[in-house]
């Protein structure tokens, strides 16, 4: 499936890449524009794609589960695959992420296989995409474009948390399949290419590095639901928990580095931790429902009316 939000005219060759690789594809639309809502349903029609159109823009994690639910419906799918708007897969990019899970010795215990999204992130810093390497690496966390599920995971693990909008919705359900016992796996010659944000690249004395530019209200969003996550699987993931406020540090030290408006983004990022450690953990729903209409969800969705 893909999840859309007004995407531009990228999204007709991803499609068609995509399209002969996988039985059936979906297009689940977070209320897209008018102007966007006629290109995918034109793109639909000629590539023989199925649209779920939603009203509002639910966030990602709705999606999601939207698709998953039509899906899950037909009964005939062992595996659902995840992309964004804006990612391309090549030619070859489903068979090697089933090169990788058969050539898991474990893969009876594999719940979700991820593409090399990694590689791909470095393109801007002058590093080179590559696909080589082994046939699979056991990881801990998976971005949720490129990635395939198990379908039968769902009875144990629920959907995705719905709560979370957009940002760490992934990591979030990662490290709850980790929590029932499911190992997840990268296939590094399925090549995703795909961007975060609107990134751009710098040069810090003999380091070059990217940055998102993301806007202040996206920079509170994840800041909540990094803390919402963190509290939730310090004990059982503490090394993760530990590796990624590390690595969230060095992020907003390249923020406030070369940035725009780095002192408002901080003060987002406050925002945002304080609200992830209020939160309410206990008594977790990770079934479909409606979006809560809170506060973080009404920030999720005007940020992404502003491009995010």
């Amino acid at each position: 499936m893909i999840v859309t939000h007004n995407p531009d005219s990228n999204l007709e060759r991803n499609v068609r890449a995509l399209r002969p690789q996988v039985g059936k594809l979906i297009i689940v639309d977070n209320q897209s524009s008018s102007a966007a809502h006629s290109l995918i349903a034109r793109i639909a029609s000629a590539c023989g794609v199925e649209i779920i159109w939603n009203n509002q823009n639910l966030g990602i994690a709705a999606g999601l589960n939207a698709g998953i639910e039509r899906a899950l419906s037909c009964g005939q799918y062992p595996w659902i695959a995840m992309f964004d708007q804006d990612s391309l897969v090549p030619s070859d990019f489903v068979a090697a992420i089933f090169e990788a899970y058969w050539g898991c010795p474990l893969r009876e215990r594999v719940a979700m296989i991820g593409a090399n999204y990694k590689l791909a992130m470095r393109e801007l810093a002058g590093e080179p995409i590559s696909g080589n390497g082994s046939a699979f690496r056991e990881v801990k966390t998976l971005m949720n474009s490129g990635s395939f599920l198990k379908t039968s995971v769902f009875a144990d693990c629920g959907r995705f948390d719905q709560s979370l909008f957009m940002d760490y919705v992934d990591h979030d359900f990662c490290l709850r399949l980790r929590r029932h016992g499911f190992k997840l796996i990268q296939a590094p010659r399925a090549v995703l290419v795909h961007r975060l944000g609107s990134p751009t690249s710098h040069r810090f004395l003999w380091k070059r590095f990217m940055v998102t530019n993301y806007s202040p209200g996206r920079r509170y969003s994840n800041a909540r639901n990094r803390l919402i996550v963190y509290r939730r699987y310090l004990t059982s993931d503490t090394f993760w928990v530990l590796q990624d406020i590390f690595n969230w540090l060095r992020e907003i030290a390249k923020m406030v580095l070369v940035e725009q408006d780095p002192i408002k983004k901080l003060i987002s990022v406050t925002r945002g931790c304080w609200d992830g450690i209020r939160e309410p953990l206990a008594s977790q729903d990770y079934s479909p429902k409606p979006l809560r209409d809170d506060a973080a969800s009404k920030q999720s969705r005007r940020d992404s009316k502003m491009g995010g």
